[in-house]
């Protein structure tokens, strides 16, 4: 792509796949190359194009680089400390889908930046096989909103790992082999809104692991497919904006601690896990909950008493779990789901002329 001076500040490589054949982007090393890379670029994507190497002085002349994107190069496994150095306009960087195992300590710094602080907003470090990360590794990067670190190897992340980020908004961890979150990590993220930490082998919810700015802000939690058995009590208390939660695919088996105060909470989801009871949910104050999936657990009855609390048109799911008694007086709610279930006795259908969902899904 040319500017109105008819200077390239476009390259990528996918547009020349049904141009050229196939060998011809077999791109290998990068190197310096004014007439390939001229220095008026402002983006950058390299995908498929079989990079295997990037010389350290590949990008120190493209000082206007807003965009660089390499991805899904399959023998690319390193990168250099200095690859990024003198960037100091890149707000966009893409690094996703390849096999780098090491990301180097000071790959974002930046020396033509003030306090050698990049500006980078957006980074991608996704589906590649990185397993540890130095604690200072992105604590140059004070503007960052996005950091996607899911698809990994990464089996523990440092106290403070993320030290210095205070601008992050979006955090995925997610798909990794992390066994333990430590509470101190996420403690200077005071701005996160969505939290992805699913698919990894937490066994526990620390109460302190949120601090009270994360508490404010949060509104997308997911910690689904862990092997998580504890949640510590206070663990989710304050989370004033939090909308949709996910704690599916664990090992949890008491969950009075989530009944709590969530003003703009609009989905729960519980399901696959080993929760034998409901009793205390009348607790949970939730005027927006919308829906609320605890299918394929080990209840054993549902009685009216504990759904008070909820709105007439959430819907509820309480598929696959081991149900033998659903006695609903008092409950006006319009949709719930009782498949797969064994219920043997019904008591006090209200309305079923109008809730029709209730009556057929009962009627097993």
């Amino acid at each position: 792509m040319w500017n109105n001076d008819h200077q390239v500040v476009d390259i990528d490589c996918k547009l020349y796949k049904d141009l050229v054949n196939e060998s011809a982007l077999n791109f290998g090393e990068l190197q310096k190359n004014y007439s390939l890379y001229p220095l008026a670029l402002h983006s950058i994507s390299l995908n498929e194009c079989n990079v295997t190497s990037v010389r350290p002085n590949f990008l120190e002349d493209l000082v206007n680089l807003y965009a660089f994107q390499l991805t899904l190069n399959p023998y690319l496994d390193t990168l250099h400390s200095m690859t990024f150095r003198n960037n100091g306009n890149l707000k966009r960087l893409v690094l996703s889908d390849n096999v780098i195992k090491n990301i180097p300590e000071e790959l974002f710094r930046c020396d033509a930046c003030p306090m050698s602080n990049f500006d980078v907003e957006y980074l991608d470090l996704s589906e590649n096989d990185i397993e540890t990360l130095h604690p200072s590794t992105f604590s140059k990067l004070p503007s960052l909103e996005t950091l996607l670190l899911n698809d990994n190897s990464i089996k523990m992340l440092q106290s403070s790992q993320f030290s210095g980020l205070g601008s992050l908004e979006t955090l995925d961890i997610a798909s990794n082999e992390i066994s333990v979150l430590d509470p101190s990590t996420l403690m200077d993220l005071p701005s996160l809104r969505h939290l992805d930490v699913s698919s990894n082998s937490l066994v526990q919810i620390w109460s302190n692991m949120f601090s009270a700015s994360m508490r404010q802000n949060l509104e997308y939690l997911d910690f689904s497919v862990n092997e998580i058995e504890t949640i510590d009590e206070g663990a989710f208390v304050g989370m004033i904006q939090l909308e949709h939660l996910h704690l599916s695919n664990n090992k949890i088996t008491d969950v009075s601690v989530l009944f709590v105060s969530f003003p703009k909470l609009i989905s729960l989801d519980l399901s696959y896990n080993e929760i034998t009871s409901i009793e205390s949910m009348q607790n949970l104050n939730a005027p927006e909950l919308m829906r609320l999936d605890f299918s394929n657990n080990a209840l054993i009855e549902v009685v009216g008493s504990e759904l008070v609390s909820l709105d007439n048109n959430t819907q509820l799911n309480f598929e696959a779990n081991s149900i033998t008694t659903v006695d609903l007086e008092g409950v006006w709610i319009k949709t719930m789901s009782f498949e797969k279930n064994q219920i043997s006795v019904v008591k006090s259908l209200p309305g079923c002329d109008r809730y029709v969902v209730v009556c057929f899904v009962i009627e097993y």
